[in-house]
């Protein structure tokens, strides 16, 4: 039995409450016992008739509205800086979660896990990742070569404080470059400061979906 940590901004979009959906469902599909906590983190209160439509299983963690949100939304800064900014953050709160099982997986909202998702092949006492992507930015912009996707990653309960210092660096950097005209994500940062030692890359972790704010259909 597995945990899965779902990242959600639905902000009052029947679209992204119907990919969230798929993402739940897809879920249960595959491993009908696992627990999974729905992190959502708009702008302003969804509508209730949203919430009250999710599976009553899921547990909801609604952090809309909260400070933090509001202030990466006033930055005037682009919607990459935005969603990564509150993704970084909300994952810090969620690591010191009382998970119930001894794998916590990292899922967005958006996508769906897909037949290739295969848990009982990942090490159970290392972080899951697929395979490293070239970034295609400079060095000089994001300060690394490389991308750990976060779409769709593991872990075991064990390390989620080492996680939540990893990303309190990120988080950080984050900051730091993009208000002095540079680009930054959690995807360079996990590639940049987590130990790959202690990483299982695969060819295909199982995941299915739309990119953020775009209409690209990505599977890794």
């Amino acid at each position: 039995m597995l945990n899965f940590l779902v990242t959600s901004a639905i902000n009052d979009s029947e679209r992204r409450f119907q990919e969230l959906i798929g993402t739940i469902e897809s879920v249960w599909k595959r491993s009908p016992l696992s627990t999974i906590h729905i992190v959502e983190t708009s702008l302003v209160r969804p509508k209730e008739s949203l919430l009250e439509a999710l599976p009553h299983r899921v547990v909801l963690v609604g952090l809309w509205g909260a400070d933090w949100i509001r202030q990466a939304h006033n930055q005037n800064l682009p919607i990459g800086f935005v969603q990564n900014a509150i993704e970084i953050h909300a994952l810090q709160l969620m690591m010191d979660e009382a998970f119930y099982y001894d794998r916590v997986y990292k899922l967005s909202g958006r996508y769906q896990v897909t037949d290739d998702f295969d848990p009982d092949s990942h090490e159970h006492d290392k972080y899951t990742f697929v395979h490293p992507r070239r970034t295609g930015f400079s060095m000089d912009q994001v300060g690394t070569e490389g991308m750990l996707m976060t779409r769709l990653f593991g872990m075991p309960k064990s390390k989620c404080q080492e996680l939540k210092s990893v990303l309190e660096k990120i988080e950080k950097e984050h900051w730091q470059r993009w208000l002095s005209g540079k680009v930054y994500d959690i995807e360079h940062g996990l590639y940049a400061h987590i130990d790959k030692t202690n990483c299982q890359f695969l060819d295909k972790i199982g995941v299915r979906g739309r990119i953020g704010h775009l209409e690209t259909i990505v599977e890794d």
